[in-house]
């Protein structure tokens, strides 16, 4: 959830999704950049792929859909 928060990506969130979002970034006062435009970062080609367009991309590779992916998720850092 942090990393959508701060990179100001927001495509797929609904509009409670995307309110939780913003109050996460200012929630950190040391995070600089606090209004993102998320539409001008996306087509910059700066956001993270949605889950419908990482399904195309491994369909598009000829990726066996019965392989296993595995995804790291969760807090890597410790504070």
């Amino acid at each position: 959830m942090d990393m959508l928060a701060f990179s100001g990506c927001s495509e797929g969130c609904n509009t409670n999704e995307i309110e939780e979002l913003t109050k996460l970034r200012y929630a950190y006062p040391w995070w600089k950049q606090k209004e993102i435009d998320s539409v001008k970062k996306r087509k910059m080609g700066e956001c993270p792929l949605t889950l419908e367009e990482t399904a195309l991309t491994l369909r598009a590779l000829d990726i066996d859909p019965a392989m296993q992916i595995y995804i790291a998720a969760g807090n890597i850092y410790e504070v």
